[in-house]
């Protein structure tokens, strides 16, 4: 099963335009949110199928398009899911 992380670099993209382009086309079809800030990227998946997350990647690792290993995922959510941390 492959996995999409949720924070992506176009710093070394090949064809940035490309890549928003379909991410756009997914996000209008909703199967997927996403932000687009200078070169970084934040994905949601919201609905893709498994040959759909094959196809992002297979587009991803041909135009150059790194994770960003810097960013956690939780670093912009306001309210972080502790996972039943707490005990009542």
């Amino acid at each position: 099963m492959s996995k999409l992380f949720k924070y992506y670099s176009l710093s070394e993209c090949s064809n940035s335009e490309a890549v928003l382009d379909e991410l756009e086309n997914l996000c209008e079809n909703g199967k997927i949110y996403y932000e687009d800030e200078n070169e970084d990227l934040m994905l949601e998946d919201l609905d893709l199928e498994e040959d759909e997350i094959d196809g992002l990647l297979k587009m991803f690792e041909e135009y150059d398009v790194l994770p960003n290993l810097d960013r956690e995922d939780d670093e912009d959510d306001e309210y972080p899911d502790f996972h039943g941390e707490y005990e009542f």
